[in-house]
């Protein structure tokens, strides 16, 4: 088996939210795995919170901003070209990594090499009417999404 000492690639497209990328990084870097953070923000926000990173495993890409679709499919491409490990993921500034289920996914890729591709239960936050939160098991649905990123859709009970 593999190890998945930087065997993986975390893709982190940016526009606006710094608040957001301060505290993906708090909460999300680990030694290993690799990370890309493609960022096509108005503002220098976003490059002035890189230029004081100074770790190997975290790559800063300014682009363009998007102004379609078609505009962030080449920015996208342009970095998944430039992935030099054997997987990648992407994931939103305001997504919380769980390390455990990442290492699942990589340890069931590399048991079977009949699979290309692998995706855990995703944790959705849904809003009660006594202000309170859910955490459904899983869902191939939208309808459950709320507007709600990062720690504000975490509440405890």
């Amino acid at each position: 088996m593999k190890s998945n000492s930087n065997s993986i690639t975390i893709i982190v497209p940016l526009k606006g939210r710094e608040h957001y990328t301060r505290q993906f990084i708090k909460a999300n870097i680990y030694d290993h795995y690799n990370y890309i953070f493609a960022d096509v923000s108005l503002s220098d926000g976003h490059e002035n919170i890189f230029k004081s990173i100074n770790k190997q495993n975290i790559t800063y890409i300014r682009f363009e901003a998007d102004v379609d679709i078609s505009n962030y499919l080449i920015k996208m491409n342009k970095v998944f070209e430039s992935v030099t490990t054997p997987y990648s993921m992407t994931v939103d500034n305001d997504d919380f990594i769980l390390d455990v289920g990442i290492q699942k996914l990589f340890n069931e890729l590399n048991e079977n090499e009949n699979i290309i591709g692998t995706s855990g239960k995703l944790l959705l936050n849904k809003e009660l009417e006594n202000s309170k939160y859910s955490y459904p098991k899983a869902t191939n649905s939208s309808a459950h999404l709320s507007d709600l990123c990062g720690e504000d859709g975490i509440r405890l009970f």
